[in-house]
């Protein structure tokens, strides 16, 4: 895991985690893991195995500290136990945008949001009736939205 990957979890995993310490490299429960859910997708997401969201707000339920409006609350979440560790959030991180077609019928991007040189997206998959936040480094110059994403930033005054 490179300095680049460590600093995208210590920003958005470990603000609000309950299972240890931030940043993540001083974190005796850091678990990192990369992952390739597609053999197409060349750019694989990574993030923090143990990560989990301990702040509960009433009546919002979970939610993730260090994330913006529209991308902070957490949501349903399947909670299980995976190579030792108890996989317990919907986040995935990536260095740069996926390659493409990375959003389409099997990944949907429903929101999307740019925030100090970072992509947010809320991405649906309808097969696995699953919902993730996907968070992107974005490169100079990369200031397009996923295709078919509503523009969060055009609202987000009007979200709780």
């Amino acid at each position: 895991m490179n300095q680049e990957q460590l600093d995208m979890i210590s920003k958005f995993q470990c603000p609000g985690c309950s299972c240890g310490t931030h940043p993540a490299d001083e974190c005796s429960s850091f678990k990192p893991i990369e992952e390739n859910m597609f053999d197409d997708v060349e750019h694989p997401f990574f993030h923090c195995e143990a990560h989990v969201p301990g702040t509960f707000m009433i009546p919002g339920g979970r939610i993730y500290l260090g994330l913006p409006k529209g991308f902070n609350k957490a949501g349903l979440i399947d909670s299980h136990l995976r190579n030792g560790a108890k996989k317990d959030h919907n986040i995935r991180l990536f260095s740069e945008i996926p390659t493409s077609p990375f959003y389409n019928e099997l990944n949907v991007p429903v929101w999307a949001m740019m925030v100090d040189g970072y992509l947010f997206v809320r991405v649906y998959l309808p097969r696995l009736n699953k919902a993730y936040i996907d968070i992107v480094k974005l490169k100079e110059g990369q200031v397009q939205l996923p295709e078919g994403a509503l523009n969060v930033g055009k609202f987000v005054d009007e979200i709780d």
